[in-house]
């Protein structure tokens, strides 16, 4: 649902009309101050995919690109929640720190964490500043992990010989850029 703008331009309800419209098609409501956005796709088209597989197609699509927002809250906890369902059924999202090889990824970004004085660190921790000398700036920084290999999760993803990201040895980088999200 949305409001025509420019041409053929959809722009989102928001505010009243968007709470308005959701609750029309029976999605939840937010309460009070509470903020974020809701995705609903009716009446997907799959392809040749059955539903089942083309919602186990979307959570790895979930993982691969949002699990720096799944692991990055206080506690370690997401600062973004997702949930996924079909036709009123949820659908599990695993935690990336139960995929490998996204659990070495995640132990990667923890290691960015400042430690608390005088606590030792578990296991290998290679953090560094990635400078540039010319014009001088901190450009970000790189924290490497050592991980076992370990079995992949089953990829849904049609993908070419060794640029799946889930099945074989992991030789990836994961590039986050301002609210953490994967580039």
């Amino acid at each position: 649902m949305g409001r025509s703008a420019v041409g053929s331009i959809v722009e989102p309800l928001t505010g009243r009309d968007a709470s308005v419209a959701a609750r029309s098609i029976g999605l939840p409501a937010f309460a009070g101050n509470e903020t974020g956005t809701t995705i609903a796709i009716i009446s997907p088209n799959f392809d040749e995919r059955a539903p089942q597989e083309a919602m186990r197609l979307l959570g790895e699509a979930l993982l691969r690109n949002f699990w720096p927002k799944m692991v990055d809250g206080e506690d370690r906890r997401g600062t973004m929640l997702f949930d996924l369902s079909w036709n009123g059924d949820r659908v599990p999202i695993q935690r990336p720190e139960d995929v490998p090889p996204l659990n070495g990824f995640v132990q990667a970004f923890h290691n960015l964490e400042p430690r608390p004085s005088g606590k030792a660190t578990r296991g290998e921790r290679f953090v560094r500043q990635i400078e540039c000398l010319k014009p001088i700036e901190q450009l970000g920084r790189l924290s490497l992990t050592r991980f076992p290999v370990s079995p992949r999760l089953a990829s849904t993803v049609e993908a070419v010989e060794g640029d799946d990201l889930f099945t074989g040895p992991s030789h990836h980088v994961a590039l986050l850029r301002g609210p953490r999200f994967v580039v």
